[in-house]
């Protein structure tokens, strides 16, 4: 069982690490073990949305579709990275897959 009462120390990502028994294991050549660090970052990821909109008189009519060819947001650790299902949150990447939007609007 880990030892969660240990005090953290923070790396470079602003992330908690704690001792060798909980979680990561670069804590140096000087410690036994390997020199090593977090990675902060993903991949490029890169999405391709649709729409086509109608505008007549006083109406504006829009139908599209986000994430045409329904493809999956990055995965990452959750240790390190805020997420939600193991996808980043607060990064514009969408947990729902593809999605359909309709909008219509009049003017007065």
């Amino acid at each position: 069982m880990p030892d969660l009462t240990a005090e953290p120390t923070v790396d470079d990502f602003g992330n908690e690490t704690y001792p060798k028994t909980y979680a990561d294991t670069c804590y140096g050549i000087e410690n036994g073990d390997v020199d090593c660090r977090d990675v902060g970052f993903i991949k490029s990821h890169v999405t391709h949305n649709m729409s086509l909109y109608y505008r007549a008189d006083t109406y504006v009519v829009g139908f599209g579709v986000r994430n045409v060819f329904d493809k999956a947001p990055p995965r990452v650790d959750g240790t390190e990275v805020s997420s939600y299902s193991n996808v980043p949150i607060g990064y514009g990447y969408s947990i729902f897959g593809r999605e359909y939007f309709l909008n219509i609007s009049k003017s007065f």
